[in-house]
């Protein structure tokens, strides 16, 4: 046997997939994050007609970010754990692409719920929406497909699968000092 790849049946059933998945998928949706987070925030600042910073002194804000830590630290791992293991199961004989897509599909599908109730609960209904599809959907959409794309080759190589250990714990101490900076920062 390998150190650099397995020699079992491929994921090694569903729950191992499960939490490659989560494993893969957490660092991949901060990096989306940390991405668009930015540019949500001024399209929101645009569409509202305000100036926020990048913290979370505006409702709004804070509302996107806790749904955004909360998909981190609980939603990603709830979803690979659950819906995940479903989609998994039935797009296994399908090519990685196409996969990926399916992914894609069911994380978008999922990120519907948060962005509805972000637009819902705020005072400037279509600017929070807009600012809840570039901050939360579109993260959801990218990990989501490219931890299905990357899945195969996590599963295999042992190297790669301990980078992405490592990349985890980097994303959550990421959050970690996202959330001390935003929720912080909001009352300067």
């Amino acid at each position: 046997m390998s150190d650099d790849a397995t020699d079992t049946r491929p994921y090694g059933g569903n729950t191992r997939a499960a939490w490659l998945a989560t494993a893969t998928g957490i660092p991949l949706y901060v990096l989306m994050w940390a991405i668009v987070w930015g540019p949500g925030v001024q399209l929101f600042g645009s569409l509202a007609d305000i100036e926020p910073r990048p913290t979370v002194e505006n409702s709004t804000l804070a509302a996107i970010a806790a749904i955004n830590i909360l998909t981190v630290l609980v939603g990603l791992a709830v979803v690979a754990h659950t819906v995940g293991r479903v989609v998994f199961a039935r797009t296994s004989s399908m090519a990685v692409g196409q996969a990926a897509v399916v992914f894609a599909a069911m994380a978008a599908v999922l990120a519907v719920v948060p962005v509805v109730l972000v637009g819902v609960g705020q005072e400037d209904t279509g600017p929070a929406v807009a600012a809840a599809i570039v901050i939360i959907l579109v993260p959801c959409v990218v990990s989501a497909g490219a931890t299905r794309a990357l899945l195969p080759a996590v599963d295999r190589y042992a190297a790669l699968r301990g980078t992405v250990m490592v990349l985890l714990v980097i994303a959550i101490i990421a959050v970690v000092v996202f959330t001390f900076y935003a929720y912080a920062g909001a009352g300067q």
